[in-house]
């Protein structure tokens, strides 16, 4: 008798933790699509883009100010209200006019170092 339980037993147990395991994943699916909703819905808001567009892209509206100040590293800070100075990692990449600037700034110190 045990000979003929124990194909089944080890398949019943088998099914078992596959259906566990679909189960996370399901819910793992649910709370990766609540929070691409949520994040649909803060960029469907004006002021998140305006919000974004500054930070990311070094946008301003017309009349805004904005300082922006490069370090020996050539890394951006940009002015906040609580700081004064941005910290370096919360920039993920340099805005256009300061990738420009560092290739000038790039080539007018490899033209320099020719002369020599």
């Amino acid at each position: 008798m045990l000979v003929v339980l124990t194909p089944t037993l080890r398949s019943y147990l088998q099914q078992r933790s596959e259906i566990a395991d679909l189960r996370q994943q399901k819910i793992d699916g649910q709370k990766r699509v609540e929070a691409l909703e949520a994040q649909k819905k803060r960029w469907e808001d004006p002021a998140y883009i305006k919000k974004q567009a500054s930070q990311r892209l070094g946008y301003a509206m017309p009349g805004q100010k904005v300082t922006v100040y490069v370090d020996d590293r050539n890394k951006p800070h940009a002015v906040t209200k609580s700081t004064g100075v941005a910290n370096a990692t919360t920039l993920s990449s340099r805005p256009w006019y300061g990738q420009l600037w560092g290739s000038v700034k790039m080539s007018s110190d490899e033209s320099q170092q020719g002369k020599k």
